[in-house]
């Protein structure tokens, strides 16, 4: 975590979060959950659906994805711009979120609790600006794969961790940085 210490705000407290949340059965009273959103007006649900994972193994697998490349790009931004995008990508995911349920009603019932859009985010700024240093970093069935691979092979797995509950989050959220 040198020189990246809103990174390691972000991952403690999305740590933290997790284990009050689970401790005190709050998951399913602080997700974003449209129809208690709009009927009931519970609108904290949109500043807390982003705070934690829903399971330890979202948990484990988003953090060993996320916090390499977050660190990697406060690094490069700075503290500032970088919390400055945390902050955007988060509004306007969630922003585009809402406007995908409202327009697509089958998808308002599988959100899942979590840090998706910023994964989008830093997975966004990893595909566009970071080097393919070893086009052939190793070969599979004829296939040669770069050693980007790798970080896609786990991002892939906590992308699609809850289907297409977490693959809108976190397109949103690559849109939102875009």
């Amino acid at each position: 975590f040198a020189g990246a210490p809103l990174t390691r705000v972000l991952a403690a407290g999305t740590a933290l979060a997790y284990v009050l949340f689970e401790t005190s059965h709050l998951h399913a009273d602080l997700s974003l959950d449209y129809d208690r959103l709009t009927a009931d007006g519970e609108l904290y649900r949109l500043f807390t659906a982003n705070l934690t994972f829903g399971t330890v193994a979202e948990l484990l697998v988003g953090m060993l994805v996320m916090v390499p490349l977050m660190r990697r790009y406060e690094r490069e931004l700075g503290t500032a711009k970088f919390g400055t995008l945390v902050v955007f990508v988060n509004v306007v995911a969630t922003f585009l979120e809402l406007c995908a349920a409202s327009s697509f009603p089958a998808l308002t019932d599988v959100r899942h609790s979590g840090p998706y859009p910023a994964l989008g985010a830093v997975l966004y700024l990893f595909h566009v600006y970071a080097p393919r240093l070893h086009p052939k970093f190793f070969g599979l069935m004829g296939f040669d794969f770069s050693e980007k691979s790798l970080t896609y092979i786990f991002a892939l797995q906590a992308v699609f961790s809850g289907g297409v509950g977490t693959l809108q989050p976190v397109l949103c959220g690559a849109i939102a940085s875009w």
